[in-house]
């Protein structure tokens, strides 16, 4: 399991800097992992970005539907995959 000490996340806004210019670097391989993501469709979802050491490393971007979560995009860029972000910050979540 990752260490979630080492991660840092902070909510943001769709038309916060640092998610516009992650999507901008990053968008086109978010849609090919997602192909169904639309940015329009997520007005009403929680946006987090993914920092370590700094960067940005990472975007999640969840909709509550009543009781259930509903996980829209859970991107971490390359270089930092399979190293257990995704299953570690997905534990948060339920635990939240």
């Amino acid at each position: 399991r990752f260490p979630m000490k080492d991660l840092q996340i902070t909510g943001v806004k769709l038309s916060d800097k640092s998610f516009v210019d992650f999507m901008n670097e990053w968008g086109e391989d978010v849609e090919n992992i997602f192909p169904h993501f639309d940015e329009e469709d997520i007005f009403l979802g929680d946006v987090s970005m993914l920092h370590m050491n700094d960067k940005n490393i990472g975007v999640f971007i969840t909709q509550n539907k009543g009781e259930e979560l509903h996980v829209i995009v859970d991107y971490v860029i390359p270089e930092y995959r399979d190293i257990g972000i995704g299953e570690s910050l997905f534990e948060k979540k339920i635990e939240e």
